[in-house]
Parts: structure tokens; C-alpha cells; sequence
């Protein structure tokens, strides 16, 4: 993990000309473009749909807490429909969480008329992209090309699948829960 202080550095250098280029997170490229960077590309411009940030648990966790990580996983999408319907609540909520300001907020979450956001925010878990980008990692060297573990094998897509289920049956909100599970049903 790339502490604040290494993006910063690297920010400064490129800035100074010490080099050509820096690669900073997504949430430091906002940061980047208030010094007078200038972002180049970002990776999704290259993989959309990129995954990053994925929930993971123990094997323990999952056949001992089932139940608790589905209604997690139950709170969280309903976050997310709040972030999809209400931008003002969501970004008031998040200065208030993370102490940053409104404006970083907004362009790192939802994007503005002058800062392109880099993520999509999404909670599905993704398994063809993980997948594909656990081959990716085994052709750079990251993972042992020759290691014995079938990412596959480590990837339960059911507790997402059975959150959405149990949300588009109560109703509220069914029409984001049902979009979200047909992404589901194509992305896993």
C-alpha cells in the first residue's frame, strides 16, 4: 500500500521535472490536479469496469457468520441505492466519514464538470474481472505463474447474490436490486 505522504512525493516530482510521469491512486489523481498536474490516462481508460477494493473474508467467517455477512452485505447496497439517489445526503455522510471536504468528496465519488472521477462505484463482486485480473498478475510476476491456487476456488459471489434477492423482495428500491442482480448475472 502507497501511503499519502509516497503520493504526495510523487506528485512533487513530477511537478518539479524530476520525472515524466507519476502513478498515483484514484483518489490522489483529484489531489494531483489542484497542484497543476495534468492526469494522462487512468486505468479505466484502458480496463473498464477494473476491479479494486473487493470484500474479503475468512472460509471460517463465511460458514459460521453467513447470515451476518449477508445483512452487511444488505446495509451496504442499500447505501449504495442512497448514493445513487440522493448525491447530497451521500456526500454530507462522507465528508462527515472521512473528514475530507465536500468538494474532494464529490469529484472523487461522483465525478464534476471539471474532474473525470476514475472509479465506478459498485459492490458486485466481479469474479470474471477478479479472474482475469489474477491472470494478469500471474503474467507480471505478482502471483507464482506456476502457483497451485485456482482463484476461482476463492471467490463466493452467494452472499452479494442472496443480499440482492432478499432486497428486491422487500420491495423497496426493487428497481436498482433488480439492475444490480442482472449485472450480477453477467459479470459472475
Amino acid at each position: 500500500d502507497v501511503c499519502s505522504s509516497d503520493l504526495q512525493s510523487i506528485v512533487e516530482a513530477v511537478n518539479k521535472g524530476e520525472v515524466d510521469i507519476g502513478m498515483v491512486n484514484s483518489g490522489y489523481g483529484y489531489v494531483a490536479e489542484q497542484t497543476g498536474a495534468h492526469i494522462g490516462f487512468q486505468v479505466g481508460d484502458f480496463e473498464s469496469d477494473f476491479p479494486c477494493c473487493r470484500q474479503t473474508t475468512s472460509r471460517t467467517a463465511i460458514e459460521t457468520k453467513r447470515d451476518a455477512l449477508v445483512r452487511f452485505e444488505m446495509a451496504a447496497l442499500r447505501g449504495y441505492a442512497t448514493f445513487l439517489n440522493d448525491k447530497e445526503t451521500s456526500i454530507e455522510a462522507l465528508v462527515k466519514y472521512s473528514g475530507q471536504d465536500a468538494a474532494y468528496v464529490e469529484a472523487i465519488m461522483y465525478g464534476t464538470d471539471a474532474y473525470k472521477n476514475a472509479m465506478k462505484v459498485s459492490l458486485d463482486p466481479n469474479k470474471k474481472k477478479v479472474a482475469d485480473f489474477y491472470e494478469v498478475m500471474k503474467a507480471n510476476g505478482d502471483i507464482d505463474a506456476n502457483t497451485q491456487y485456482d482463484i476461482n476456488d476463492y471467490i463466493d459471489t452467494s452472499i452479494y447474490e442472496d443480499a440482492l434477492k432478499y432486497l428486491i423482495a422487500e420491495g423497496e428500491n426493487k428497481d436498482i436490486y433488480e439492475t444490480l442482480l442482472e449485472e450480477f448475472e453477467a459479470n459472475n
